[in-house]
């Protein structure tokens, strides 16, 4: 389906030479280095709804991604554009989450607030574009993934409200948009930015009210918010015990990123990139060794 596409579509931030596999198109190297990413497998080990490991209900920010990346990619057959180039959008629209979802982007976002601050959509693009090892140049500038230019218009724009709901219910929302969006659209040309998806009213009101079902039961229960507090301080703490060790407790590419860093809000961008690379269990395991430890010792 890349007939839809033009050249312009297809290039990278840094220009690369192809593999002369011709029967691949740019855009399934897009979802082939998305899928072979640090930070997607990461996501098995982030809290979605529930933390991980906890129950049998396995729900994480990967399998919630998987389920994104098979609705996304079934509409995008529908409307006839490059599955990859959907596919690939939805699964890369969490890889900025932090450790234990929506409660540690919140406590990121409080101890940064004065250095810029911290979102999860914001970071899945220094992630793909920095941060996640796949490409440098000749002077040895990152350059994260180096998607397409199309897949950069796609991955934060891509809509991630279907989700945490039965499969018929997604159906339904899915089959309305559908309807909806071909409607608007009479010349059925979906490439880039061709056409917008259009969400009827009734629809953005019901996943609103699934939403609001999540958060008020699973999400904010009043015998939850202790162990989210604690979850919060976690990270709090750990951010603060990492700015004080002056880069010795980071990995070798945030240890880089330190040292070239000019000034406090550089350096604290640094300390927020790092801990938001962690799983749940590695930032409870780092934060044990950094602070626990001591505690223990007093």
């Amino acid at each position: 389906m890349t007939q839809n596409y033009s050249a312009e579509d297809q290039e990278r931030f840094l220009p690369e030479s192809g593999t002369g596999r011709s029967a691949r198109t740019e855009f399934a190297r897009d979802r082939a280095r998305i899928v072979h990413s640090s930070a997607l497998r990461r996501l098995g080990a982030k809290t979605q709804v529930l933390t991980p490991g906890l129950n049998d209900f396995a729900r994480t920010r990967l399998t919630h991604s998987l389920e994104v990346a098979q609705v996304g990619r079934e509409m995008a057959v529908e409307f006839g554009v490059d599955p990859d180039v959907v596919d690939s959008a939805c699964l890369a629209h969490d890889l900025g989450h932090p450790p234990f979802g929506h409660n540690g982007e919140k406590a990121l976002n409080d101890w940064s607030r004065d250095f810029g601050g911290f979102e999860g959509n914001a970071q899945t693009l220094r992630i793909l574009t920095r941060i996640e090892q796949k490409v440098y140049s000749t002077d040895g500038i990152a350059f994260g993934l180096n998607l397409t230019r199309t897949e950069w218009a796609g991955t934060p724009r891509q809509s991630a409200q279907l989700k945490n709901l039965t499969s018929s219910v997604i159906g339904s929302f899915v089959s309305r948009t559908t309807e909806a969006t071909f409607e608007a659209n009479p010349a059925k040309n979906f490439a880039r930015y061709a056409a917008d998806i259009i969400v009827p009213d009734e629809v953005a009101a019901e996943i609103a009210i699934f939403k609001g079902i999540v958060s008020y039961f699973l999400m904010s229960a009043g015998t939850k918010q202790g162990f989210y507090e604690s979850q919060r301080l976690i990270l709090t703490e750990l951010a603060d015990a990492l700015l004080a060790s002056n880069g010795r407790e980071l990995d070798a590419f945030s240890k880089l990123q330190w040292e070239n860093a000019k000034g406090e809000v550089e350096k604290h961008r640094v300390i927020v990139d790092q801990i938001a690379t962690l799983t749940d269990a590695s930032a409870i395991s780092m934060h044990e060794k950094l602070i626990g430890s001591k505690r223990g010792a007093k």
